[in-house]
Order: C-alpha cells, then sequence, then structure tokens
C-alpha cells in the first residue's frame, strides 16, 4: 500500500476542452463546396482562372486549403490544373459535353427512381415547397433564380435517393453540366418547359410512382431536345474559332 501517495490536484480536475478553430480540412471542405456552387450556378465559367492567392483572400483561409480544394475538384473534372499556371475552370469539348450529358441521363434516372422509393414523408414536403417556389420564380421570368433553384430540386432527389455514392456521382456531374445546362435556360419559353418537366418528376416521386419518375427525368434530360442542339452547335462554332 502506498498511502502516502496523493494524486495531484490538477490531475484530478477535469480536463477542459480547448476551443479550436476551424481545421484544414473544414477549410478545403469550405473552399471546395463554395466554388463547386458557384461553378454550377454558373458565376465561374468555363475557363475561369482560379488564382490561389486570390481565392485565399476571399475565403478568409490560407493558399493551403485552397491548393487542396483545387487538386479535388480537378480529381472530379471540375477543374483543370496544369504545373506553374493557375487553375482554370474546365472546359469540355463538344463530344465531352455530348458524353457527359449521355452519362447524366442515365444517372439522373437512377436518382429519380431511388428517390421515388426512398424519400421521406419530410422529403416529400420540402420537394413540394420547393416546386412551388420555382414555380413562381418562372412567372417572374428570373433566370438567375431559377438556375439556383434548379440546381435544389435535383440535389434534393440525389440526397432522397439515400445513396451517397450515386449521390456524390450526381453532384459531381451536374456541376460540370451546369454552364451549359444554364445556355439551354437562356432560350425563350424554355424556363417554362423545364418547370413543367420538374412538376411532373416531382409527383411522380411524391407518389412513389417508379417508372413514370424514370421516364420523366429521362424527357427532362435527353440529348434529343432541340434547344439543346442548338446549344452545342453554338458551343460547337465557339471551338472553331
Amino acid at each position: 500500500m502506498h498511502g502516502g501517495c496523493r494524486v495531484s490536484r490538477n490531475l484530478r480536475s477535469p480536463v477542459r476542452a480547448h476551443k479550436r478553430g476551424p481545421t484544414r480540412e473544414n477549410q478545403s471542405a469550405k473552399v471546395r463546396n463554395a466554388l463547386e456552387n458557384l461553378i454550377a450556378e454558373g458565376s465561374l465559367a468555363p475557363g475561369s482562372r482560379l488564382d490561389e492567392e486570390t481565392l485565399a483572400t476571399q475565403f478568409g483561409v490560407s493558399r493551403t486549403p485552397v491548393r487542396e480544394a483545387l487538386l479535388q475538384l480537378a480529381s472530379t473534372g471540375l477543374v483543370e490544373s496544369r504545373p506553374r499556371q493557375s487553375a482554370t475552370v474546365a472546359t469540355l469539348s463538344v463530344s465531352a459535353i455530348i458524353e457527359s450529358f449521355e452519362f447524366n441521363v442515365e444517372l439522373e434516372s437512377i436518382t429519380a427512381r431511388m428517390a421515388a422509393r426512398r424519400m421521406t414523408s419530410e422529403e416529400r414536403a420540402t420537394l413540394d415547397s420547393l416546386v412551388k417556389r420555382m414555380r413562381r420564380v418562372v412567372e417572374q421570368k428570373d433566370v438567375d433564380q431559377y438556375v439556383v433553384l434548379n440546381r435544389d430540386f435535383h440535389e434534393k432527389l440525389y440526397a432522397a435517393s439515400h445513396n451517397r455514392y450515386v449521390h456524390a456521382q450526381a453532384r459531381s456531374i451536374f456541376a460540370r453540366l451546369a454552364p451549359y445546362r444554364r445556355q439551354v435556360l437562356l432560350r425563350p419559353g424554355q424556363l417554362d418547359v423545364s418547370q413543367q418537366q420538374h412538376e411532373r418528376i416531382a409527383a411522380a416521386v411524391q407518389t412513389g410512382d417508379v417508372e413514370t419518375a424514370d421516364q420523366a427525368m429521362r424527357e427532362h434530360t435527353s440529348l434529343n431536345d432541340g434547344s439543346f442542339l442548338d446549344v452545342i452547335g453554338t458551343i460547337a462554332r465557339g471551338h472553331d474559332k
């Protein structure tokens, strides 16, 4: 027995947790998500220069998390990174755009089917509220706001798939194609067409109609739409200059 041994008062007192600032990983994720949003919303167009120092100042972080965020975005194809040069928002060739849209049709239809099977009552209510808000924005002919809500609509379906792999893949390709999709929405009357398609998708998903959800999503993302083909032609002519 070591009866004379006493535990130090400091050791017996509860350990106080120190407040920690945001970790580098959290800062990197913050920058990555912000850039992904800006690309998806069309605020950063294909070919836009992504200077590390400028972005670090903009987001209030050091250059290290910015560099890590750009590398992560480059791994998904959203950003192009070259040695000793600033990264840029990826510019897709015409063939790459078509191939990406082809893959997008299949992936979006998967998310629609999964959402129809798995969407919770709370998720249904949220989607319904969003679709009504989108209709009001269409009536106001606010393309910029519709672009934001359009992304939110698809994001809610990805989340409702309750499959993190599908969610991650769908989110990545949506952001990659967003600048080209936005050009389609700028065409006269296209907002109303898009919204009608969204409403059909939402109705099918909310009632658990898997087949209709799949068909409606395929119609919405189809490459056969004339407006899409016109945009592809415009992009092709721009590449030829």
